[in-house]
């Protein structure tokens, strides 16, 4: 075996399937496919609302070939809110293969990359003064 089928046997290729909701359960179903030969051995997936996350998950991968329903609940509301709509929402994610090497996930499969989620620690709370119920920050 040549280096390069080694690397396409090692790599995943997940994609994401269209997105629906759950509204008994309040949460927005994303499918995901492996579609390479190799496993995706941790998954991390985040939507955004505008430049607000509305629900992340960080789990176990798919092995080549399989799929599974992620059920990503709405964390920043709570019902009987409306959910948002899946226009305004956007996905960002990645699969991290054996050896820990991330790769973009693919939506619906195609040449459509979804960026890596992000993280703005200025979007966190801010650091509570000394005498706040702890220590300043």
């Amino acid at each position: 075996m040549g280096a390069r089928e080694a690397r396409e046997r090692s790599t995943p290729f997940v994609a994401v399937g269209i997105p629906r909701f759950d509204v008994e359960r309040y949460a927005v179903i994303v499918p995901l496919k492996n579609l390479g030969l190799g496993p995706a051995r941790l998954i991390t997936l985040q939507i955004k609302e505008g430049e607000r996350v509305v629900s992340a998950r960080i789990s176990p991968g798919l092995a080549p070939m399989e799929s599974s329903d992620w059920v990503m609940f709405i964390v920043d509301r709570e019902p009987p809110a409306p959910l948002p709509s899946l226009d305004d929402l956007s996905f960002e994610g990645l699969a991290e293969d054996a050896s820990g090497a991330r790769h973009p996930l693919r939506l619906f499969g195609g040449d459509l990359i979804l960026d890596y989620p992000s993280f703005d620690p200025a979007a966190q709370d801010p650091p509570r003064e000394v005498g706040e119920g702890g220590r300043g920050g």
